[in-house]
């Protein structure tokens, strides 16, 4: 992290009527900053912050939550959207890992813009994380923005 700067990310939820959203996220970290979005049931949204409210996290259930473009098995072709949480150390740090993409209609791989980052992370903000989701989930009128202490 560069001195003096921390790491903030920025969500907002947009519902469809059919129990699905679009969860747009951007995160600004030691100097870089990107976002994406990606489509998500809601269900999915309640059961990734669950798992994020789990002290310690379950080594057999850390929080994932992906989407983007699906192929017609259910498997996931194109990550537009990325959030991950996993122990970082024995401390007690955990570690967020952030995948954004965007232009994924550009032909060439290396046209899109994409962002691929991790911060670090305490049980404390993976507990505002997972609450603050929960509000947009509820109540998607507003943009929610997390900042997460730099961690000694």
């Amino acid at each position: 992290m560069i001195h003096g700067r921390m790491d903030q990310l920025s969500l907002t939820f947009s519902p469809d009527d059919d129990g699905t959203g679009e969860l747009s996220a951007h995160l600004s970290a030691g100097g870089f900053a990107g976002s994406g979005a990606a489509w998500f049931n809601v269900e999915e949204v309640l059961a990734f912050c669950d798992k994020l409210e789990a002290y310690p996290l379950d080594p057999n259930a850390l929080p994932s939550l992906a989407g983007g473009y699906w192929d017609d098995s259910d498997c996931l072709q194109t990550t537009l959207l990325s959030i991950d949480v996993c122990p970082l150390d024995s401390s007690g740090k955990l570690m967020l890992s952030f995948l954004g993409q965007r232009d994924v209609d550009y032909p060439r791989k290396d046209q899109r813009r994409r962002i691929e980052t991790w911060v670090t992370i305490g049980y404390n903000d993976a507990n505002r994380l997972a609450q603050t989701m929960k509000t947009l989930v509820s109540d998607s009128s507003k943009e929610l923005t997390i900042t997460f202490e730099p961690l000694g």
